[in-house]
């Protein structure tokens, strides 16, 4: 085996970075974040669409999988496709005062370019907000857009996005269980309350557009799965799509993963 097949990170970036080329490797430094200019409506994302495409992992209309891994602390997460390549960071705050709950980073380490964040008032909170863009450096160019708690019963957690075309469009993540989870991915823990599908709440049929599995107890470092059934820019939905589906179901994650650590700490019952 080579030793470019071995090398780490480091070395890999290093070696790119004076200008040497290898079949099969891309430079592992993300481009710089899109911004939309201030005067730029959330409808007229023409440049920042035209620039976030750059940025996204080349989909089909096949389903794409990523997988989430957890950090070495288990707080923070790195997401991958299926040719083992890292290609987001999950920044996981939890007592920063003023810093975002969550933050989607292109590339595989913790100062990477900000594609998204997630805001939340409190863990318990039935609502919260996703910016695409970087709210540090250009908060009036970010996208904001809420997540909603619309049921008690069977909640829906329902998000609208402004598409390339001007239109809005809403979609809905439902907690799914059982053979449900089952159904969409065999090898997830059924039993955790972290298992989602994505849903066009516009359309009567109610398709699913993705899935989040949670991972089996078993597998330590292993969180769970995406499985992206459609490419938003096929749809008509632009390139601020996927990132808004990552960002709202990671939110959503985080919000019950906190949850269960607080019942923990406080003798409840061992959240899933």
């Amino acid at each position: 085996m080579s030793w470019q097949a071995q090398a780490t990170y480091p070395e890999k970036q290093e070696y790119l970075a004076a200008g040497n080329y290898v079949d099969g490797w891309t430079s592992p430094l993300p481009p710089a974040t899109p911004r939309r200019r201030s005067n730029e409506s959330s409808a007229a994302g023409s440049d920042y669409d035209a620039e976030l495409k750059g940025m996204l992992t080349t989909s089909s209309s096949q389903a794409k999988a990523l997988d989430v891994y957890h950090t070495k602390s288990h707080t923070n997460m790195r997401i991958h496709d299926q040719a083992g390549n890292c290609i987001y960071y999950v920044d996981n705050s939890t007592f920063s005062i003023g810093k975002p709950d969550v933050t989607l980073l292109a590339g595989s380490e913790k100062n990477g370019q900000v594609l998204g964040v997630c805001r939340w008032s409190n863990m318990y909170s039935k609502h919260f907000n996703v910016g695409i863009g970087d709210p540090s450096t250009n908060e009036k160019g970010t996208i904001w857009e809420e997540v909603r708690t619309e049921s008690m019963i069977h909640p829906e957690y329902k998000w609208s996005l402004t598409l390339p075309s001007g239109a809005r469009h809403s979609f809905a993540w439902l907690r799914i269980h059982g053979s449900d989870v089952k159904a969409e991915d065999k090898s997830a823990n059924s039993a955790s309350n972290k298992n989602f599908k994505l849903i066009d709440y516009e359309d009567p049929g109610r398709a699913t557009l993705a899935v989040f599995a949670s991972n089996r107890y078993k597998s330590w470092n292993k969180l769970g799965k995406f499985s992206m059934k459609v490419d938003g820019r096929e749809r008509g939905w632009g390139d601020q799509w996927e990132i808004t589906v990552l960002l709202s179901a990671l939110g959503l994650v985080e919000m019950s993963r906190r949850r269960a650590r607080s019942r923990r700490s406080q003798g409840g019952s061992y959240g899933g």
